[in-house]
C-alpha cells in the first residue's frame, strides 16, 4: 500500500514525478514556470504539482497551448467534455473558477481572463490579486 499518489509515481516512474524541478521532462510543456506533462497527466507551478482534476487540468491544457489565443465557450466544452455545445456555458464557467482558485492559492503568475460573452484566455499578472 502507497500513503499517497506521490509515491505511487515514485516508485512507477522511478522519482520522474518531482523532475518538474529541474526543467519540463521529456513530452512536458512548459510555459514559463508552468509545466504540463501529459505523461503523468499532472501539472505543476514552479515545480509545484497542482492538484487539479481531469476536467481543470484539460481547461488549463487548452488556454496554455501554443498560440495563445481565447478560447470560446463552445471550443472549451467540445474539446474538453466532447460533446456537442448546447450553449450553456455554466459546466465552463465552474470549471474555470475552481481552477483559478487553484492557481491563486501557489501564487502563479498567470490567471485565467474572462473575455466577456466570448470565452477564456490565459494572461500573466502582477503581483495585484485578480478577481
Amino acid at each position: 500500500m502507497f500513503p499517497d499518489l506521490k509515491a505511487v509515481r515514485a516508485v512507477l516512474f522511478d522519482g520522474t514525478a518531482t523532475s518538474a524541478t529541474a526543467g519540463p521532462a521529456k513530452g512536458a510543456v512548459a510555459l514559463g514556470r508552468l509545466t504540463v506533462d501529459q505523461h503523468l497527466q499532472q501539472v505543476s507551478w514552479a515545480g509545484e504539482v497542482l492538484p487539479l482534476t481531469r476536467l481543470e487540468r484539460e481547461v488549463l491544457v487548452a488556454l496554455a497551448s501554443p498560440p495563445l489565443r481565447v478560447w470560446t465557450y463552445r471550443q472549451l466544452y467540445e474539446r474538453i467534455w466532447r460533446a456537442d455545445y448546447l450553449n450553456d456555458a455554466s459546466a465552463v464557467r465552474a470549471t474555470v473558477k475552481r481552477l483559478r482558485a487553484k492557481l491563486r492559492d501557489v501564487s502563479a503568475t498567470i490567471a485565467v481572463d474572462s473575455v466577456r460573452g466570448v470565452g477564456f484566455s490565459l494572461v500573466g499578472t502582477t503581483s495585484h490579486s485578480r478577481q
